[in-house]
């Protein structure tokens, strides 16, 4: 991202989530980004305050805010007559040595990532080390901000699930392991990046979804995702092989996703073409759900439009098998042990800080996948 176009950018985050964060913010977790990424190396210059005031808009005290935050963190170092110098950053120890972790994990809140955040607390509770949980919001530029901050606490080890809205560069591991911090990834794994990961078979998601549907009898399936990246994705693969080893079909009508992002009228046009397509009469009799929220939204959807589930249309969504909800109890959803995930995640960093393992690795961890029976899943109607 180039820094004339910083203004712009501040002003989408802005329109689409309604919160203005503070400009200074804005800069810091722009140069986080390129300190970490290699846009600066140690020993050159930043922009004068002039230069940035001049293509962002900026004004040069906000600028100066965001440059004094820097050189508090130690990243760079203001110079009398000469500007703004980036420094090497040193660690204040060896992070192995240290008893907290960090976790950053793109959400608190929906369908996995509470047991994920308490599983991982216990594994590393096992080890008598502490957590620190971080919420990057699904933000590369926050999750970068994020790797600072973790880099300057000191941390001994730090667990990670990407970002989806745009993919982790991997400087963002590279940069961590530089400085003696192992890393694991949670869900999947970061392109070209040698870490660990935790996850499962994203495909076979899909591929038990389809044959639970075509063994209860259902031929019209459709796919109900979030939003379009790796995960979602896989799931309609493997449901398209499934039913295509079957002898049957999903049409692109079928198959619908989210926005990237939240916005309130992109989200209405999905939920109105869902409900189109449950009014017509070749309605489908089985929907497939990428998480367990898109699976209760399709759910209050149906029932709004008079349908009967699952006598008239079954559900099956995706999640966590420790179902901390009425719904989700009440839900037919292919499952993991998010706990468990959290825990093993853990237990490798902790072998990678003792040294029983190494920290360059592209070996996976698969967790297994498995079927709760709810109540969403039924014959299909005839």
């Amino acid at each position: 991202m180039a820094i004339k176009d910083l203004k712009d950018l501040v002003q989408q985050k802005e329109s689409r989530s309604g919160w203005k964060q503070p400009k200074w913010q804005s800069l810091v977790s722009y140069f986080s980004r390129e300190l970490i990424e290699g846009g600066y190396r140690p020993g050159e210059m930043l922009p004068s305050e002039n230069y940035l005031a001049e293509t962002t808009g900026f004004a040069r005290s906000t600028i100066r805010q965001a440059f004094n935050k820097l050189e508090e963190k130690g990243f760079v170092k203001r110079v009398r007559g000469r500007g703004t110098v980036v420094t090497k950053h040193k660690p204040r120890n060896d992070g192995r040595e240290l008893g907290v972790f960090g976790l950053i994990v793109q959400e608190i809140r929906r369908t996995q990532f509470p047991a994920l955040v308490k599983g991982f607390d216990e594994g590393a509770d096992e080890d008598n080390r502490q957590v620190i949980i971080c919420n990057s919001e699904n933000s590369v530029d926050k999750q970068a901000n994020i790797v600072l901050k973790l880099l300057d606490k000191g941390v001994g080890g730090v667990a990670i699930v990407p970002t989806t809205h745009a993919s982790t560069p991997v400087e963002h591991v590279r940069y961590m392991q530089a400085n003696n911090i192992p890393v694991v990834f949670c869900h999947r794994s970061v392109d070209n990046a040698d870490a660990p990961c935790v996850s499962w078979d994203m495909e076979d998601v899909g591929r038990i979804a389809g044959q639970a549907f075509i063994d209860h009898g259902h031929k019209d399936i459709m796919y109900f995702g979030l939003y379009r990246y790796r995960l979602s994705q896989a799931h309609e693969s493997g449901l398209r092989a499934v039913l295509g080893e079957n002898g049957l079909f999903l049409p692109e009508n079928r198959v619908h996703y989210g926005p990237p992002f939240d916005e309130v009228d992109e989200t209405h046009k999905k939920e109105q073409l869902l409900k189109k397509e449950l009014r017509g009469k070749d309605r489908p009799t089985a929907i497939f759900c990428s998480d367990d929220t898109e699976a209760e939204r399709a759910y209050w959807i149906a029932t709004q439009l008079g349908l009967q589930v699952p006598s008239d249309l079954s559900i099956i969504g995706f999640g966590d098998s420790n179902r901390s909800s009425v719904f989700c109890n009440q839900l037919t959803s292919v499952v993991i042990d998010e706990l468990d995930l959290g825990r093993r995640a853990a237990r490798i960093l902790c072998q990678m800080c003792r040294g029983d393992k190494p920290n360059a690795s592209k070996e996976t961890y698969y967790m297994p996948l498995h079927l709760f029976k709810g109540k969403t899943l039924g014959l299909a109607p005839t």
